[in-house]
């Protein structure tokens, strides 16, 4: 009995492994049609990273442009990509409040929105800074994939911070607080991470 009620359960076994190669072979998949900055725009729940960045370009405060960068075809970049709920925690909004905005609708929030909590565009760009690093090598799926960097077990990031990359308790994590949500999103100039906080790292 205890043989035949085991072999159904074989092919869906096999079914579910194979499933999951799969969804493995498809995350390192590159989007050649999509740069860095193309995929965070185009993401849904990631436009208030946008914003921010549009909104650092627009201040001045950096001496290059942080769109320009992302969007760069010669670059080689690993983003940690904050969801809109990551930003909300952030800036102390009610969870939902920015669901549905366009980028612009929260470009044109935000410096109402800093302005309340003390902070300008400059704060903006320093943690902004934390979220990405430029690589001097191709980013592949073995220098570059969350599994990668949990294998080098840190990250240095544009700034100059190093963060540890480990495992938590809902799956990879980067400074040991925040977790990659969806990773190996890769693009034709780097790889996109997706993260459920902002690292602020006692910035602000």
């Amino acid at each position: 009995m205890m043989t035949s009620f085991h072999r159904p359960l074989l092919p869906g076994l096999l079914i579910m492994l194979l499933g999951s190669l799969a969804t493995v072979a498809a995350a390192n998949e590159v989007d050649e049609e999509r740069n860095v900055l193309e995929k965070v725009v185009e993401t849904d729940g990631t436009e208030a990273l946008a914003a921010a960045v549009l909104l650092v370009d627009e201040a001045g405060v950096l001496p290059w442009s942080l769109a320009g960068d992302l969007a760069n075809p010669h670059g080689e970049f690993v983003l940690f990509a904050p969801s809109n709920t990551a930003f909300e925690a952030l800036l102390g909004l009610a969870p939902g409040t920015l669901e549905g905005l366009s980028i612009d609708e929260i470009k044109h929030a935000l410096p109402g929105i800093l302005s309340g909590l003390g902070l300008g565009a400059e704060q903006v760009a320093a943690v902004l800074l934390k979220h990405y690093t430029v690589r001097t090598e191709p980013v592949t799926a073995e220098n570059a994939s969350a599994r990668a960097l949990l294998a080098d077990g840190s990250i240095d990031m544009l700034d100059g911070s190093g963060f540890p990359v480990g495992i938590g308790a809902t799956g990879i994590t980067v400074n040991g607080e925040t977790t990659v949500t969806v990773e190996d999103n890769f693009v034709s100039n780097g790889v996109v991470h997706y993260i459920d906080r902002v690292i602020v790292d006692d910035l602000l």
